[in-house]
């Protein structure tokens, strides 16, 4: 097996030189000398060199550098050497051959090539280096070698599973110790803390059966002794079914997990690009796989209470819904010394400014709407410095009372109407401008859902998904708890609170007031700013009218991240109740990628969920809010604020988490004018739309839009302005859903756009127009060359087509119907995928001007950009 292998861009590093290696003998013993008796003296002198050399020396360097102890930037030049050695001991080998005039192996072929493949490396290796942001990203195996500056050449007798081992206990030891490193805690970044506590949680058994947890470490354990080197096939069946993976989808998940970051075996040879994409999006698998596998066992464990049967759930770690930061682009410019301008002291129950304080204060935030419920009057409130205005929905008189009731440890609170001036001064609209360091700063943030009388109705629905998730996932023997499962999906059959007007049974809607019949969420979600509030704080509380948390059966809080997230694990897995059979769980990557092709999996089954559970799922389905918070990005963001309604101007509602400002402290704060001139679809400024999509890159014109599909056969350029085809939004509607654009399941790694992107212009109409393109394929002007991509077309042959399919890119460009003009055309290159858009249209003919609307979008892999040519185009 060549071990060109390794490099392939989807292949786990399965294979290992040295095995490979080990078989040149034997490949060379089974030739016409395969025994050494009545070998010749030439014969015998081949022989004993190549075990001297081939077998010993270069096959222990074969390992090591196809190990993938590379990324380690100390090692560059020491790599070189070994290759150096390895080519040097491989000729004098051919010498000898050819002066004995020996056969040349059969081997020798394969050998070369991966030879040849080496020195191709290494050109690159030797100024190899990885920037910080990349070291983000790295298993955490590999950020521990270099905080050690440790030498990773494994001795021959050291096995790979006793590397991870040894590696995973040393950084244990770092972090979760009594005496805590802070040096080395502080270079993880959040993603790898993240994984780092979900594999602490599992080895320590938090949340599944101990003896699972026990089986896993012991046949860890196990294979680390043993005292030979061989690849990771070679232990994994006996590592399957030692660690009883088949029990469960989530402890397959967290030994595939415990292998990724700490088995160099399974890195590849460079830890950049393409391998840390695939690592990134385990990590983001498996923190939704632990989550649910942690509410459903909290679940079983209070409903075994109840009945006597076990001691109730103790586990009260906090939940995690991302391993993301809250709007990871707002990293470079946020500072962490600001504060609010004005708190809440709760104990002297007075609005204060914070630059009187003797220290930065601990505070959290209050997250709340109420704008669309405005009454005219406003009213003072004790030690509030401006007139408060009042609403329908609470009384503002009474808040104070309930913030000192309020069972948090922290003194302070922001609370926009006691914190921001409602005045519309120029401090009111720098203060609104600083959202994002108000929410980032805070030590927790809250959602305070005042119509929502309690948490009966989702604890329930939370009780039957967890349940569920459980009955797809593990191999648990629920014959016992038949009735308890009958029992908590009739629990499960009610209204939930946060989607109170939908119900798919239907009777149950007449028992609520006609103002909630209407369906939709809670309104808490409809309205925009809150969407920057969540996203600033994706794992906010969610707090009912009382001020009391939603919680799991443990009564651990659930952040709206998580929430959301749960909800749509326990349908990404639904199987429908067929349990899946051992040998689907023991391998999680594959159950996974192949439940949607399972007989048993049905996209609509939610739909048959009881009451409850069925309306979180709905709720997630309509907000979109689940892949938005767990993989933010600004372009998916502002797709988002698509489905939120504003009372009033909507681009200040969502700026500062988008870290789009300048405009607005430009033109409203320094010039003091509204921000309602020049809107893009008369929805945001044209000063915003152009800051975003200069900050925002290429990949703020890779949204879809259903608006192709308004494109008539035969149409009139001028018709179609105003379509906005290329914008990550639409014309406000009088209503909440409108327009919705699908957001892509992509977390942008490291962007590097077209360099013809930052030519094109933006217009008030929505239309773009472009001077420069980087064109892939042309309609009538075939380049026959195979181009591989994964395209999602809008207006295809007449037909809608969101979900993804393989094409060949120039192929389809040159037969797609009803247009005169198709291209394909680069937007930005990411991780050795390059991302881009087909547009469809009218060639020029009296004008010079081709008329183009977006209809598509794609990727393929490993592929070029192509340079920018000149171009005279309006992208409507």
């Amino acid at each position: 097996m060549s071990i060109s292998t390794q490099i392939l861009p989807n292949a786990h590093v399965h294979n290992n030189a040295y095995e490979r290696l080990l078989g040149i003998h034997g490949a060379m013993m089974a030739g016409d000398h395969s025994d050494h008796s009545g070998m010749s003296p030439d014969s015998e002198e081949l022989i004993t060199f190549y075990e001297r050399t081939i077998n010993t020396e270069v096959s222990k360097y074969f390992q090591e550098m196809f190990h993938g102890f590379q990324a380690y930037p100390v090692y560059s030049f020491t790599w070189l050497e070994k290759y150096n050695i390895c080519s040097q001991k491989y000729q004098e080998f051919e010498t000898l051959r050819l002066q004995l005039r020996h056969d040349r192996g059969t081997w020798q072929d394969e050998f070369e090539g991966d030879l040849h493949l080496l020195e191709a490396l290494g050109k690159g290796h030797v100024t190899f280096t990885m920037d910080e942001e990349e070291w983000k990203e790295c298993p955490l195996g590999a950020v521990l070698g270099r905080y050690l500056g440790r030498d990773r050449e494994i001795p021959r007798e050291t096995t790979d599973m006793m590397t991870a081992l040894l590696d995973f206990e040393t950084v244990k030891t770092l972090v979760f110790g009594p005496a805590p490193d802070d040096v080395f805690v502080k270079r993880l970044s959040r993603s790898q803390r993240v994984s780092l506590n979900l594999l602490n949680d599992w080895w320590n058994g938090n949340y599944q059966d101990k003896s699972l947890t026990n089986s896993a470490i012991e046949s860890i354990r196990n294979v680390a002794s043993f005292d030979c080197v061989q690849g990771v096939d070679e232990f994994r069946p006996e590592l399957e079914r030692g660690a009883k993976l088949s029990e469960s989808l989530y402890h397959g998940y967290l030994l595939f997990l415990f292998r990724q970051e700490f088995n160099p075996m399974y890195w590849d040879y460079n830890l950049k690009n393409t391998f840390l994409v695939r690592l990134r999006l385990l990590r983001i698998r498996t923190l939704s796989i632990a989550n649910a596998q942690r509410i459903a066992y909290a679940a079983l464990g209070a409903e075994l209470h109840k009945r006597g049967m076990v001691e109730p759930p103790t586990y009260s770690a906090p939940y995690t819904g991302s391993i993301f930061k809250p709007c990871p682009w707002l990293e470079s410019h946020f500072s962490t010394t600001e504060q609010p301008l004005y708190l809440w002291d709760r104990e002297l129950g007075r609005t204060v400014k914070s630059a009187t304080l003797a220290d930065s204060p601990k505070y959290i935030c209050i997250s709340h709407t109420w704008g669309r419920w405005r009454k005219k009057e406003k009213i003072k409130i004790p030690r509030v410095p401006w007139l408060v205005p009042q609403n329908e929905k609470f009384e503002v008189t009474e808040i104070p009372q309930h913030f000192r009731s309020l069972q948090f440890a922290e003194r302070f609170i922001w609370f926009d109407l006691f914190c921001i001036p409602q005045d519309e001064s120029r401090e009111a609209d720098e203060e609104i401008s600083r959202q994002a360091v108000i929410f980032r700063q805070a030590s927790a943030c809250m959602a305070w859902i005042h119509d929502i009388q309690s948490w009966d109705g989702t604890s329930r629905a939370l009780t039957w998904l967890g349940f569920a998730f459980f009955d797809n996932t593990t191999q648990l023997c629920w014959e016992k708890f038949e009735g308890m499962k009958a029992d908590a999906k009739e629990r499960a059959d009610q209204l939930s609170e946060l989607l109170p007007g939908y119900s798919p049974l239907g009777p149950r809607a007449k028992d609520l007031p006609t103002e909630s019949q209407k369906i939709g969420p809670n309104v808490w979600f409809s309205s925009l700013w809150t969407l920057q509030e969540a996203a600033l704080c994706p794992d906010l509380l969610l707090l009912d009218r009382n001020w009391k948390p939603l919680t799991d059966a443990a009564g651990v809080h659930l952040g709206l991240s998580t929430l959301l997230g749960f909800v749509d694990t326990v349908a990404d897995t639904w199987m429908e109740g067929k349990r899946p059979d051992g040998s689907q769980l023991a391998n999680p990557d594959i159950f996974m990628s192949n439940l949607r092709t399972s007989p048993n999996w049905d996209s609509h089954a939610p739909n048959r969920w009881p009451t409850s559970a069925e309306s979180l799922r709905r709720l997630s389905v309509i907000t979109r809010l689940d892949s938005a918070l767990r993989v933010p990005t600004p372009t998916g963001l502002f797709i988002m604020a698509n489905l939120r309604q504003c009372s009033d101007e909507r681009a200040p509602a969502i700026m500062s988490a988008l870290g789009v400002t300048d405009w607005y402290q430009k033109d409203v704060i320094q010039k003091r004018r509204k921000c309602n001139r020049k809107k893009v679809l008369r929805a945001y400024p044209l000063s915003f739309v152009r800051e975003a999509a200069h900050k925002f890159g290429a990949a703020f014109y890779g949204s879809w839009s259903p608006i192709a599909r308004e494109i008539p056969v035969k149409w009139n350029p001028e018709g179609l302005r105003g379509a906005g085809s290329m914008l990550p939004f639409t014309r406000p509607k009088d209503k909440l859903y409108h327009g919705i654009v699908g957001v892509p399941e992509y977390s942008p790694f490291n962007i590097v756009d077209h360099p013809s992107v930052k030519t094109w212009v933006i217009n008030t109409d929505g239309s773009v127009q472009m001077r420069s393109a980087g064109i892939i394929a042309a309609k009538g002007q075939s380049k026959n060359i195979p181009y591989e991509a994964t395209v999602m077309m809008m207006y295809c042959d007449g037909s809608y087509s969101p979900h993804p399919y393989i094409y060949d890119l120039d192929n389809l460009v040159q037969h797609l119907p009803n247009s005169e003009a198709v291209y394909a055309i680069s937007l930005y290159g990411d991780a050795n995928y390059q991302h881009g858009i087909i547009l469809q249209g009218a060639k020029a003919f009296l004008s010079s001007v081709s008329w183009l609307v977006k209809t598509g979008v794609f990727y393929a892999y490993n592929k070029e950009m192509q340079p920018a040519e000149a171009v005279n185009w309006i992208v409507v």
